[in-house]
């Protein structure tokens, strides 16, 4: 663990330079939580503090709602405050228009050193985890669950196509016996025409 934390000091005291700023109270801050949190502070709280920072980045301010879990100064985390002073406004929290490219790259590499690093996680977090984690009998019933929906789906599908069909069928037949009967009807008139034709007429 102590390799892990001297290697975030170096880090984070090389950028400080670069930056013209302090990180002396940030290490002393990592150091602390890591020694009431474990490593998990430096694997996953960092991380999601990244990408509370990337999400700030793309709104260009920093709202409230980000960087719990974090000490604060206005909307502003104190962790890392002077290298967030150099991105954002700290009076208003919004993207700087000078903001400092060098700044950004320390806090996302400051942030994400361990972040996929593999460390065996705790008991507690391993229970947690169980808990989101479905069973076999449980995984039985979901699957049973969506057959039979997609079955009765199948099935009303199979029902609204054959009756689309049918209907299709009888349209059909009306038609064409409608355009029958068309068709027959001046052959009528024409028959009616020459049978009175041949009656007789009063002599002239």
């Amino acid at each position: 663990m102590k390799s892990l934390m001297l290697l975030w000091k170096e880090v984070a005291d090389q950028y400080a330079t670069w930056c013209c700023t302090s990180a002396s109270r940030d290490y002393e801050e990592v150091t602390r939580r890591v020694e009431n949190e474990g490593l998990s502070f430096l694997t996953i709280t960092l991380p999601n503090l990244c990408k509370d920072f990337e999400k700030a980045l793309a709104d260009e301010q920093v709202t409230p709602s980000l960087f719990v879990g974090f000490k604060k100064r206005g909307s502003l985390p104190l962790f890392l405050g002077g290298f967030f002073e150099l991105v954002f406004d700290p009076e208003t929290a919004v993207l700087r228009q000078d903001c400092s490219i060098e700044a950004i790259r320390a806090i996302r590499q400051l942030t994400l050193m361990y972040g996929k690093i593999l460390l065996p996680t705790s008991e507690e977090r391993n229970q947690d985890a169980s808990k989101h984690t479905f069973e076999p009998k449980q995984m039985s019933s979901i699957l049973t669950t969506l057959v039979k929906v997609f079955l009765t789906s199948a099935v009303l599908l199979g029902c609204f196509l054959v009756l689309c069909f049918v209907n299709w069928i009888y349209l059909s037949v009306i038609t064409s016996s409608f355009q029958n009967m068309d068709q027959a009807k001046p052959q009528t008139d024409s028959a009616e025409t020459l049978s009175l034709s041949s009656v007789p007429g009063p002599p002239v």
